[in-house]
């Protein structure tokens, strides 16, 4: 977690709204970049990012569109 608290360094953000989507694997949506506001726990963490821009409506529609 260090190298995200304690770095400039660029992040870019890939999410998925579920693991499987029918029978195949779910796409990632590419968010942009983003920066570290916080986190808690370890081994899984739980990350707060803030995207640097808003995510594109079009990417909104799709992720609502998955079910």
């Amino acid at each position: 977690m260090d190298r995200y608290i304690n770095s400039n360094g660029r992040v870019s953000l890939f999410v998925r709204v579920d693991r499987n989507y029918k029978q195949y694997t779910s796409p990632y949506f590419y968010l942009g970049e983003a920066q570290y506001v916080s986190h808690e726990g370890t081994k899984p963490a739980s990350v707060v990012w803030k995207l640097n821009n808003k995510i594109p409506a079009h990417y909104l529609k799709q992720m609502k569109n998955t079910d």
